[in-house]
């Protein structure tokens, strides 16, 4: 079970290091769907898509990490 929370800490961190190249996919590909928009509404939406990914990403890793120590403390006290 502790493994799970570790996987689920990396990929927290995999999101983080990855938001900017997917935000900016998200952005692209919502510029191919809608058929074209102004630049400036192009690079709002891809910011904040990125500041989006980022909190997701910082979200489920200080999840991850603090279930961790809390499985930690546990398991220590219940030796």
């Amino acid at each position: 079970m502790k493994k799970c929370y570790i996987v689920g800490v990396v990929i927290g961190l995999l999101i983080l290091f990855f938001s900017v190249p997917l935000g900016e996919l998200y952005g692209g590909i919502y510029l191919l769907l809608s058929g074209g928009m102004e630049s400036e509404r192009y690079i709002m939406l891809s910011q904040s898509a990125i500041t989006s990914i980022q909190i997701i990403g910082g979200v489920v890793s200080a999840l991850c990490g603090i279930a961790n120590i809390f499985y930690s403390i546990l398991e220590k006290r219940s030796k």
